[in-house]
């Protein structure tokens, strides 16, 4: 905080009602998805700020037409494991101002919502850690490279519980198919079951949704709760 204005590093963080604003200051001159989000790092910061530069840009009809090298990688469509709750997918997303952690288990398609308090690494990690804690953990995660999973508390997690941890390609962050549509479809359910979404999340258990059957679901049972010292 200098002066009455917040901080992450040298990065001012940006309030909502100045984001639009600030993202076509971003978008002047169409300089594409790298050059824009080069600029963004140097100056300006809010949760999932890549995420809405991707998007401006594949909206952006002058930016596709001057940059085809930008087009947007097809979603990777990751093989089903034969079981439950081995691999999982994780994103973070906005609702109403509030950040929220996005699991979604591969075999089952099955979504676990948990409202985050701070999105720096070692919060998302302690959030992952309680969850894991329930569940059981699995034995992949798939994310983009966002600071939240490429920190050291967040390796450190996964080294601890002996998981192995792939990330998308930078340039290609959205390319992890199965998380975008369950982010899309929560996302979408939420914006009309908002209290539930923030009554449950407010709780220290997370929020669960599934449309499949009981016996997709991840149960305790699926690895051992504890964290052991496999290098991932």
């Amino acid at each position: 905080m200098s002066g009455g204005v917040p901080f992450k590093g040298r990065q001012v963080i940006i309030p909502q009602s100045m984001r639009q604003d600030i993202l076509q200051q971003l978008h002047k001159g169409h300089p594409g998805i790298e050059k824009m989000r080069l600029l963004a790092r140097q100056s300006v910061y809010w949760p999932n700020i890549n995420r809405q530069i991707d998007e401006s840009v594949r909206l952006c009809n002058q930016c596709q037409e001057r940059m085809p090298e930008q087009r947007r990688e097809p979603l990777l469509h990751h093989e089903i494991p034969i079981t439950p709750w081995t691999k999982v997918g994780m994103d973070l997303f906005e609702l109403n101002m509030v950040q929220y952690l996005l699991i979604v288990d591969y075999h089952s398609k099955f979504p676990v919502v948990h409202r985050l308090t701070s999105t720096t690494s070692a919060s998302v990690a302690n959030a992952v850690t309680g969850i894991f804690g329930l569940l059981g953990s699995p034995t992949e995660i798939m994310s983009d490279n966002g600071p939240q999973f490429i920190g050291a508390a967040f390796q450190q997690m996964c080294k601890d519980w002996g998981i192995t941890h792939q990330t998308s390609s930078p340039r290609y962050p959205q390319s992890n198919g199965q998380i975008e549509r369950t982010l899309r479809t929560v996302t979408k359910r939420s914006y009309g079951k908002h209290r539930q979404l923030e009554y449950s999340s407010s709780s220290t258990k997370p929020t669960m949704y599934s449309s499949g059957c009981p016996s997709s679901i991840p149960s305790r049972n699926v690895r051992p709760p504890s964290p052991n010292t496999t290098s991932c």
